[in-house]
């Protein structure tokens, strides 16, 4: 929208909403797991996004996790579905190689028992803790309030990993609840995660 002559133009929402809207950043220092409450996660919003950044943990073949929580974190879902793919870039200085794998985290029809939904790692090589290695994640979630709907994530993330290569690992996951989620949390598979930013956003329908 224009703001006249001389003035800088300023974007407004679309009609019918559409915008992002922040919630809030939390940054973890040793944390043993990083967590948006009920105060956030509310019927305000049906869709939202978490951006993970400069994430480091204390130690290497490690990854992160998300898990979703019905009663505020009293207790977390153990039952995810999970499909996803990873990405490796080969770059030494003798080697100059690409290598992909996925994995199907499921069981069958059923849902996998006990595993929350990784991200950043775990279908091999997982992000590195070196200098100068770790990595970034963006997710979204969908349905976590709606009481007729199953839940559903999708994310794309990328790291320097353990073995010093460029890796991407994307996917998507859900979990067969239609009780509606009040609280993720991301967490290290072991560990703690030494360093990083998570920031939560939300987005209206209308």
């Amino acid at each position: 929208t224009s703001g006249g002559a001389g003035a800088a133009a300023a974007w407004e929402d679309a009609a019918g909403g559409g915008a992002w809207t922040f919630l809030q950043k939390q940054t973890a220092s040793s944390d043993s797991s990083i967590s948006f409450s009920s105060t956030y996660i509310t019927d305000t919003y049906p869709v939202y996004k978490i951006i993970c950044n400069a994430i480091r943990l204390d130690g290497d073949s490690r990854q992160c996790a998300w898990d979703l929580s019905v009663d505020n974190g009293s207790n977390y879902l153990t039952d995810y579905d999970q499909f996803q793919s990873q990405y490796q870039s080969n770059m030494g200085e003798t080697t100059q190689t690409n290598k992909a794998r996925y994995a199907l985290d499921t069981s069958g029809s059923t849902q996998g028992a006990n595993f929350p939904m990784k991200f950043l790692g775990g279908l091999g090589n997982s992000m590195g803790n070196d200098t100068g290695e770790g990595g970034v994640c963006e997710a979204t979630f969908w349905n976590l309030r709606d009481t007729t709907m199953y839940k559903i994530c999708g994310f794309w993330s990328c790291m320097y990993m353990e073995n010093v290569y460029l890796g991407d690992n994307h996917g998507f996951g859900g979990t067969r609840t239609v009780t509606a989620i009040n609280n993720i949390r991301i967490s290290a598979s072991a560990g703690n995660i030494a360093t990083g930013t998570f920031t939560l956003y939300g987005l209206k329908d209308s």
